[in-house]
C-alpha cells in the first residue's frame, strides 16, 4: 500500500520534555567532494526531540559544519543542495554529543557517511552483526521478487504475490523478534532505539511494547524515550482485536455525529484518507466497487477525512466527484487521528460485527478475496 505521510507538530509538541533534559553540545565538521553548496541535517522521526528545526549550512571549498546542542545520540541524515539540479542525500546516521568528523561522497546516493562514534561503532559492529541473517534474507526476498517481476513483466499473478507478500510479513516478523532479542542483551543502545522509531513510523505492533520494555531507565526517560511510550500506548488503542474507539466527527452537513457501527454489517472498513492524498483517492474505484456489490450483504464502509478547516471544501468536492456512496465523516486538522498516532495515509481498520480490529491496511485486492469468501 502506497502511503501518504503527514507529520502534524502540534500533537508531537505534546511530546516535548526537552525542559526536563540535559544537554551538551555536538560539532559536525563535514568534507564532501564539491566546492559549493548547502547541506541541511535532516531530522529523523520527531522534529521535537531536535529543538523544533532542520539546520541548514553552506558548503565552503567542500567543506561545511553543523554546531548544535542534544540531550543524548540522536538519528539524521543530509540532503545537499550540490549543483544544478543535482542533489545528494544520505541514509540515516547516529550523532553523539562532542566533535565528530562525517565524509560524504555525492555519487552515493542514500549512502550511510563516513563518521566516528559511539553509536555509529555500535551501528557498524554489533548491531550490524547481530542482524546480519535478517538482511541476508531481506536480500534473498529482494533477488526472489526482482526475477519474478521480470519473469511477469511486473504482472505477478495474484496467487504468487499473495505468497511474496506473505513471506515479506514473515521476514518483518523475524525482524522484530531479532530487534527484541538484541534489546536484551544492549538495554542502553540509541541505534535500537532510534531504530524502533523508524519502524513504528510505519505502523504499530504489540511486539513494539515488549522491545520498548527491555530498554533501560535511562533510554525511557529520554525525550525520545517518553516520546515513545505515549505514542507506543495511543497507537495501542487501535491493534488488532481491540474495540475501535468511538470519537464524534464532523458529518458532511458540519453537525458533530458520533461515529456508528451497525451491528448487523458483519464487516466495516474505516478508513481514513484527506482530500489531497494521491493514494487514498486511488483507491476509490475499487473500494466503491466492493461496496455496491456487498453492502447489502453486510459489508460496510465509514471514511474519516483529516482535512484541514481550509480544505473542507475540497473534501466534500472529493466525496461528490467520486460519488462515494458510504458516509463520510471528517476529523478537522487531524485531532482524533493524532491521539491514536495515524499519520499515514490510506490508513484503514477492518472491523468485525462487534466492531473489534481484526485487520489493519488490507489492500482492496485482499479484501476483495474476503468479501468473496464470507459474503458470496
Amino acid at each position: 500500500m502506497t502511503k501518504f505521510y503527514i507529520f502534524l507538530f502540534a500533537f508531537f509538541l505534546q511530546c516535548n520534555v526537552k525542559a526536563q533534559s540535559h544537554y551538551s553540545s555536538f560539532t559536525l565538521e563535514g568534507n564532501i567532494n564539491v566546492d559549493t553548496g548547502t547541506m541541511v541535517l535532516l531530522s529523523y522521526g520527531d522534529y521535537d526531540l531536535h529543538n523544533g528545526n532542520d539546520r541548514k549550512t553552506k558548503i565552503v571549498n567542500g567543506q561545511f559544519r553543523f554546531t548544535d546542542s542534544i540531550s543524548h545520540p540522536l538519528a539524521f541524515s543530509l540532503l545537499g543542495n550540490v549543483g544544478p539540479n543535482k542533489r545528494y542525500l544520505s541514509n540515516i546516521f547516529f550523532v553523539d554529543s562532542g566533535l565528530q568528523k562525517i565524509i560524504c561522497n555525492i555519487d552515493s546516493l542514500r549512502e550511510t557517511p563516513r563518521i566516528d562514534n559511539g553509536s555509529m561503532r555500535e551501528f557498524r559492529g554489533a548491531y550490524h552483526d547481530y542482524n546480519l541473517p535478517v538482511e541476508k534474507t531481506f536480500s534473498n526476498y529482494y533477488n526472489k521478487r526482482d526475477s519474478l517481476n521480470h519473469k511477469y513483466n511486473d504482472k505477478v499473478p495474484l496467487a504468487i504475490s499473495t505468497n511474496l507478500s506473505d513471506e515479506f510479513d514473515s521476514i518483518l516478523k523475524y525482524r522484530r523478534v531479532v530487534l527484541l532479542s538484541y534489546v536484551k542483551e544492549h538495554p542502553n543502545s540509541y541505534v535500537a532505539l532510534w531504530n524502533l522509531i523508524g519502524w513504528f513510523g510505519d505502523g504499530y505492533e504489540p511486539i513494539y511494547d515488549s522491545i520498548y520494555d527491555q530498554f533501560s531507565v535511562a533510554i525511557k526517560n529520554t525525550d525520545a524515550g517518553k516520546s515513545l511510550s505515549k505514542k507506543l500506548h495511543a497507537a495501542s488503542i487501535v491493534s488488532i482485536g481491540k474495540k475501535f474507539p468511538h470519537f464524534s466527527f464532523l458529518n458532511t452537513n458540519g453537525k458533530k455525529e458520533l461515529l456508528s457501527i451497525e451491528s448487523h454489517k458483519k464487516y466495516t472498513l474505516i478508513d481514513y484518507w484527506f482530500s489531497h492524498c494521491g493514494p487514498c483517492i486511488s483507491e476509490f474505484p475499487e473500494l466503491k466497487s466492493l461496496f455496491e456489490k456487498y453492502h447489502d450483504k453486510g459489508f460496510d464502509i465509514k471514511g474519516i477525512s483529516v482535512d484541514t478547516k481550509e480544505n473542507v471544501n475540497a473534501w466534500k468536492n472529493v466525496i461528490k466527484q467520486y460519488q462515494l456512496p458510504w458516509k463520510q465523516y471528517l476529523d478537522l486538522n487531524h485531532f482524533e487521528a493524532g491521539k491514536l498516532n495515524i499519520g499515514a495515509f490510506p490508513t484503514n481498520f477492518l472491523l468485525n460485527e462487534k466492531g473489534e480490529i481484526i485487520q489493519k491496511n488490507i489492500e482492496p485486492d485482499q479484501l476483495k478475496k474476503l468479501l468473496e469468501d464470507n459474503l458470496e
